[in-house]
């Protein structure tokens, strides 16, 4: 038998472990963060998020502005910011119903065999990489339509947040009491209004943090819209057309051989971390009012 005095010391190093590994994990994420501030923060002024990506620049020139003019040859986000808006957002408006039906489905047939074949793939779905998306939306929409579009690239994010918005509903869903449902259906409630007036609101806060975890997920990506959005440097609402997202604008000026572009992808490097960021700010606090306890 351990000794009270014993135990207390195993407690005390099991501590300090974790604390000690916990601050190693931590240490790469502000290493990074700091270095984006820190490269970043530079070239972000007011004019950032209301001017378009810049045009190609010599070095001798960039290096010989004035601090006035300097801006405007760094250029801004607004173009590839309005994309990544369009095209997110078509993404979402069909990923996160979709994905809240099929975890209803999902959840209320655990035993069935389509239930675990849908499981089975969805799970597979989470392990692909990101550019075998691009590739597929570019065979049956790119090709289809005989042009590179926002559509193709909101089509492409849309099956990447599938299985993240999937999962965390059909988690959620599993935590809710059954006893809740049964209690309604044995008032007489039908049981479609059970599913939209109990149960889903129940899970409501589960299913918010999947959708914004999808979201947060899909903000960042470039490999499939090289295969479907490619790219636009001008302004453009146009979804049949080739459109621009931060990410996107980030990869292509960062692997420019001129100064301005990479000052550029610096900026939009901050200005996407942060876009990330306050997503997450602002929409915990309401996701944190939607949990229910039980």
């Amino acid at each position: 038998m351990i000794s009270p005095k014993k135990a207390h010391q195993q407690e005390l190093l099991f501590k300090i472990a974790v604390y000690i590994l916990s601050t190693c994990a931590l240490i790469p994420l502000f290493l990074i963060i700091f270095f984006i501030i820190a490269r970043g923060f530079t070239y972000i002024s007011p004019l950032f998020f209301f001017t378009d990506s810049p045009a190609p620049m010599g070095d001798t020139d960039f290096f010989n502005l004035s601090s006035s003019t300097i801006s405007a040859a760094i250029g801004g986000i607004r173009n590839s910011f309005m994309g990544m808006i369009i095209i997110v957002g078509l993404a979402s408006l069909f990923a996160i119903p979709f994905g809240i039906l099929v975890a209803i489905y999902l959840s209320e047939n655990k035993n069935s065999l389509l239930s675990k074949l849908t499981l089975i793939c969805v799970d597979s779905l989470q392990g692909i990489p990101s550019i075998i998306f691009g590739i597929i939306a570019n065979i049956w929409i790119v090709m289809t339509l005989k042009a590179y579009s926002a559509l193709a690239g909101s089509f492409a994010l849309m099956i990447m947040m599938l299985p993240i918005i999937i999962k965390s509903s059909y988690e959620t869903l599993l935590l809710i009491p059954v006893a809740l449902k049964e209690s309604a259906l044995a008032l007489g409630v039908p049981y479609s209004k059970v599913l939209l007036k109990i149960i889903l609101p129940a899970a409501a806060g589960g299913i918010s943090s999947g959708a914004v975890l999808g979201i947060s997920r899909v903000l960042g990506e470039t490999a499939p819209l090289l295969f479907t959005a490619f790219g636009n440097p001008y302004f453009s609402t146009n979804i049949f057309g080739p459109m621009e997202t931060v990410a996107m604008q980030i990869y292509k000026n960062s692997t420019s051989p001129n100064a301005n572009l990479i000052a550029n992808a610096w900026g939009a490097s901050l200005a996407l971390a942060v876009i990330v960021l306050v997503l997450n700010l602002i929409v915990k606090p309401f996701i944190d009012k939607l949990k229910i306890k039980f």
